[in-house]
């Protein structure tokens, strides 16, 4: 069981790996400092979906976001026209400019690379332009788009979640059998020690009559206990195994949930009886009861009284 537990979460770790990166939603800005004036470059996109009116031509399209880096002398406008993701933060985009659509559409479109920094959420334009405070409210959003939570359990992550905590809970469980085997093997040793020990104090003072200090007391009970609980210990440890098969919950759930006890009859109110072919009990203590003449009964923990199940 344990073996295709594995296999599983082997197979689901594969593919939460390939998950794609998160979307990049949001507005980032780089200060920049030009003939002593103060202004920032801006990019600002919704990688998710087209939500900004273009500053240039796009066939009609809305963009996913622009890249502003206009400067005291000139306007750089870039529409982000599409964006997918490379992993691990990274993303390329292409991009149109306005000014070279106008006269080279040739040199129009160009493809950029942005790297999100997932620590301190920075964003690098190419490999060396850094823009910082993301400001995620200032995104333009479309009002009749309503925020997505998605349920528990429909990404690869809650699966992938779901299938480690049933490898914990399967683990715990097997750890839990071994160790009470090894509790119990040790204390059934240790008590059969101590009895003999016992037998041999009996005899020393009460056949012998013999008047024994509490240290030779002591000394003989530790010799004959701790050696044997030792012995019960190792064999438990040797039989590990053997523990981690033992059906100790389907054995409990079936002292529970069932018992064929043969025998017996039910008594109706008119004292016609019916012999009982088999009884089985529920989580609770209820009684199913099913008679030789097909007849099935129910009844409540504690109590004689049945019914019969029409």
């Amino acid at each position: 069981l344990l073996r295709y537990i594995y296999i599983i979460c082997i197979f689901f770790s594969m593919i939460a790996c390939s998950d794609k990166d998160e979307p990049l939603i949001g507005r980032w800005e780089m200060p920049v400092e030009m003939d002593g004036e103060k202004f920032s470059y801006v990019i600002e996109l919704n990688s998710t979906e087209r939500t900004y009116e273009p500053f240039n031509d796009l066939n009609g399209r809305k963009s996913y976001g622009f890249m502003n880096f206009s400067n005291l002398r000139r306007i750089y406008q870039y529409d982000i026209d599409s964006i997918a993701s490379l992993g691990n933060g990274l993303f390329v985009v292409k991009t149109v400019d306005s000014n070279n659509q106008v006269f080279d559409p040739s040199l129009a479109i160009s493809i950029d690379t942005l790297r999100l920094n997932a620590d301190n959420r920075q964003l690098v334009y190419q490999s060396d332009w850094v823009f910082n405070y993301i400001n995620p409210e200032t995104v333009s959003t479309p009002k009749d788009s309503p925020e997505k939570n998605e349920p528990f359990g429909s990404t690869w992550k809650d699966k992938l979640l779901i299938i480690w905590g049933i490898i914990f809970l399967v683990i715990i469980y097997y750890l839990a059998k071994i160790l009470l085997g090894y509790v119990l093997s040790t204390l059934l040793a240790g008590a059969i020690g101590a009895a003999a020990g016992g037998l041999i104090l009996w005899l020393l003072m009460g056949g012998f009559d013999l008047d024994l200090p509490r240290w030779l007391i002591i000394t003989i009970m530790s010799v004959t206990t701790v050696p044997m609980a030792l012995f019960g210990l190792w064999s438990a440890i040797l039989s590990t195994k053997d523990l981690a098969k033992a059906p100790l919950a389907s054995r409990l759930a079936h002292e529970i949930m069932k018992e064929n006890k043969k025998g017996g009859y039910i008594v109706d109110e008119y004292g016609n009886k019916s012999k009982i072919r088999k009884t089985e009990r529920g989580i609770l203590g209820e009684k199913y009861i099913e008679t030789e003449d097909g007849k099935h009964y129910e009844g409540g923990w504690g109590s004689d009284e049945v019914r019969e199940n029409e």
